[in-house]
């Protein structure tokens, strides 16, 4: 199998496939210096909104995946079963010539709910990282960068106690077969950097980004909500950032800045906090009768992948906010007009 250096790149320049206005944080890529990602579950939810905003930014992209995606300029595609035996195993040049890796692809939280059996987490999630970071080592690719998850910290508090705060240094207690294997893959990468010498791994502790609708993915930010465009952020920052050799983590969810304190109290009372840090967001739900929770269980602080890589959630509450009003506005102004206005 021919590896990424010898892979014909597309003669297409991606930037110009997509539309123009791309994200601030996109143009990172240009002064990092890579040129070449392999994303690992490059055609799902996450990996295909990430190969997107890649390649809109002119890098070279190779998909790694059980399924193919979308078809884009600037992009090959590779079929791998992680813990797979045969001819879609992941084959031993695969990374050659790869830049950086970025490892999305796992059985989630909604695959145990769904009744998936606990040896499948350890075959694909853990079974599956240490394939990858095998082939990633063969290759002495230098920066990978891991998907971990907030839910590793345990579930939020109960009625009438202090929000838990979920920050690097809280404590651990997974709870499942799930969380173990999301541990599990950050020790793999801590050992990689520890054997790749001047490599750096980052594991990005994503918050929930699944929700069973709209207004529940939007308000699931008051506690660990993670928009899809701001985990993309994420990574890319997590890509471009200068770091100190070795692995690092980071919590990354769609969250508004505020004190620890305030954080803790959105446990006891929601509207009380909100109503000092961002009392439009109470205006906007108001405005279109959706009911916020009294508190909340657990709150993500990513306060640490602000300062150090420079993260800055676009789609946080105050975007849902703003977003939320503004479609107020615009119905209004709708329901003003007259026909005849809306047939010219």
């Amino acid at each position: 199998m021919a590896n990424l250096k010898d892979r014909k790149r597309p003669t297409t320049n991606p930037s110009q496939a997509h539309l123009t206005g791309q994200p601030e944080w996109l143009n990172s890529l240009e002064q990092s210096g890579c040129k070449t990602v392999a994303v690992v579950g490059g055609s799902g939810r996450l990996g295909s909104l990430l190969t997107r905003f890649l390649a809109q930014a002119g890098i070279f992209v190779h998909v790694l995946d059980a399924t193919p995606g979308e078809v884009l300029p600037g992009t090959t595609f590779t079929q791998i079963r992680l813990g797979a035996y045969g001819p879609t195993k992941v084959p031993d040049d695969l990374l050659d010539g790869v830049d950086a890796v970025v490892h999305l692809a796992a059985l989630h939280g909604a695959h145990l709910v769904a009744g998936y059996p606990r040896n499948e987490f350890w075959r694909v999630n853990v079974g599956g990282t240490d394939e990858i970071l095998a082939a990633a080592q063969r290759a002495n690719v230098p920066r990978v960068v891991v998907a971990s998850s907030t839910s590793i910290y345990g579930a939020g508090t109960a009625e009438g106690m202090r929000a838990k705060v979920l920050h690097e240094d809280a404590p651990l207690a997974p709870e499942d077969v799930y969380d173990l294997t999301k541990l599990a893959s950050e020790e793999l990468l801590r050992q990689y950097t520890s054997s790749i010498k001047g490599s750096v791994g980052v594991a990005l502790r994503f918050g929930r980004f699944f929700f069973p609708s709209h207004a529940d993915y939007h308000l699931r930010k008051l506690s660990t909500g993670l928009d899809a465009h701001d985990a993309c952020q994420a990574v890319v920052r997590a890509l471009t950032t200068p770091l100190a050799a070795g692995t690092h983590a980071f919590c990354i969810a769609s969250d508004h800045p505020m004190s620890h304190e305030q954080r803790e109290h959105m446990g006891i009372d929601l509207r009380e906090v909100l109503t000092a840090v961002l009392p439009e967001l109470l205006t906007a739900a108001e405005r279109r009768g959706t009911a916020l929770p009294q508190r909340i269980g657990k709150s993500v602080d990513t306060s640490t992948a602000r300062e150090q890589l420079g993260f800055a959630p676009e789609r946080s509450l105050a975007w849902v906010a703003s977003t939320w009003n503004a479609e107020r506005r615009a119905t209004a102004r709708m329901s003003g007009q007259r026909w005849s206005d809306l047939a010219e």
